[in-house]
């Protein structure tokens, strides 16, 4: 190939801040079939190619006959999320830190009570989306629908996969702010390429400091005494449930200053038990006796068995901008999820957290 072609070929893909999103689109736009005009027009949006941005569009129900407003998300809803992308500790070229979150609201559908939606079968939600979202804007837009159940279930939401563009989330549009937030976070997140556990699929984990854990989802992480909304930003030990050091509690790789401002939460033999502040030390986890034994043998994630529970995983670090439709490779085969276990996307519903709730314990 002539060097002309190959430097040509490079500047058409070139992605300077690593969004998947490239330059030339951020600049001059998308011209999706190549007629010559622009079919996505992304500075007009906000783009900047200097500056890591994640597109969103969403598509929601009205309120059903057990509800008493819609599944349109509020605006404290969607500002909560736009807060925590744009503290993010990710490095852009333009020398700012954060992600840019650009919201597209694509009105209202037609109540369902239950979509026809499984982890395999997307069939209805494309029949609804394809329709809103066009195949030029399906390479620059994550795609959700704010619904109220699916396959019969109550789980809080579903991700096409991980990684993905297409997710949705179905609470009771009574649910609180920080539960839809929350929810819509996580959902996001499996199209990010975050699993639950961070660096695997095991759940419930205290050293996973990330709304991607069950134990966080709704309620949010832990800090200075407040709700925070946030994926995984350390690099944590792991935790050896056959011999827990609870004097040590959680530790970082590098050192622990900055998860003292953080709370924590732990599950075993079926109660819920959390800790407000410091936890990086004197964490009771056998929640009996002092906070200082070592060789403390319990099973802190409620899995049923006592293993190693791996950390050391930056979720931000690891954030994947071109799953599923999203970014270049939309015009030629579409990045392929990662293989998973089963029922790794079945989420937790409301109803089983709040059960779980009511028997929470406060260690201090």
């Amino acid at each position: 190939m002539p060097e002309s072609e190959v430097s040509a070929k490079a500047n058409v893909n070139k992605d300077t801040d690593g969004d998947g999103l490239p330059d030339i689109w951020e600049t001059k736009g998308y011209d999706y079939d190549g007629d010559g005009k622009i079919d996505v027009d992304l500075k007009a949006l906000g783009a900047d190619p200097k500056k890591k941005d994640i597109f969103i569009a969403y598509a929601w129900m009205p309120k059903g006959p057990d509800e008493a407003k819609s599944h349109k998300p509020t605006p404290a809803i969607l500002n909560a999320i736009t807060k925590a992308f744009a503290r993010a500790p990710v490095s852009n070229p333009n020398g700012t830190k954060g992600i840019k979150v650009h919201w597209k609201n694509l009105g209202s559908i037609p109540y369902k009570q239950n979509l026809n939606l499984t982890a395999t079968n997307w069939a209805e939600f494309d029949a609804i989306m394809d329709r809103k979202v066009s195949p030029a804007e399906r390479a620059i837009y994550h795609r959700m629908i704010n619904g109220r159940q699916y396959d019969g279930g109550f789980s809080s939401g579903l991700a096409r996969g991980i990684p993905a563009s297409d997710f949705v989330e179905t609470l009771h549009s009574s649910a609180t702010t920080a539960q839809r937030a929350g929810t819509i976070m996580h959902e996001l997140g499996h199209n990010l390429g975050l699993r639950h556990g961070g660096i695997d699929h095991e759940n419930y984990k205290p050293n996973h400091l990330s709304i991607m854990s069950y134990a966080n989802q709704f309620d949010w992480l832990i800090k200075n005494g407040q709700p925070y909304l946030d994926y995984e930003r350390f690099v944590l030990q792991d935790l050896y449930e056959n011999r827990l050091d609870e004097a040590r509690g959680l530790t970082r790789k590098g050192g622990d200053r900055p998860i003292a401002n953080y709370g924590v939460r732990w599950f075993t033999n079926g109660k819920g038990y959390f800790k407000g502040a410091d936890a990086n030390k004197n964490v009771n986890w056998s929640a009996s006796g002092s906070a200082t034994q070592k060789n403390v043998p319990v099973d802190i994630n409620n899995s049923g068995t006592r293993t190693v529970l791996r950390a050391g995983y930056s979720e931000w670090d690891h954030i994947v901008y071109d799953g599923g439709q999203i970014g270049a490779s939309a015009n030629k085969a579409a990045r392929k999820p990662i293989p998973l276990p089963p029922d790794a996307l079945k989420e937790l519903s409301l109803e089983e957290h709040q059960r779980m709730q009511r028997s929470i314990i406060e260690i201090k």
